[in-house]
């Protein structure tokens, strides 16, 4: 199981975990979000201009649970590889 702690530039810090089949985010405030591959769409763009990323991780019929990370390269390049594996997850569970 991946888990990863980071600072979020909205959430401020947050929690990442994937364990092959479920993601979760929690973040510092006490929101959390709990998705499965099997309902998950997951978005990346960046850097922007001012360098940061933004992942937008949603059930794929818009129901409650998104969420959207705004983060600094850096701390991209920390969880970049678990959005990767996570977009690997999905397209095999397609």
């Amino acid at each position: 199981m991946r888990e990863i702690r980071f600072a979020d530039q909205n959430l401020g810090v947050c929690v990442l975990t994937f364990d092959g089949r479920s993601v979760e985010v929690f973040t510092e405030n006490g929101a959390s979000s709990r998705l499965h591959v099997l309902m998950l769409t997951i978005d990346v763009r960046g850097p922007d201009r001012k360098g940061r990323y933004v992942i937008d991780m949603a059930p794929v019929q818009r129901g409650h649970g998104a969420v959207r990370l705004v983060v600094s390269a850096d701390v991209y390049a920390l969880i970049g590889p678990t959005v990767a594996e996570i977009g690997n997850a999905l397209q095999s569970a397609g």
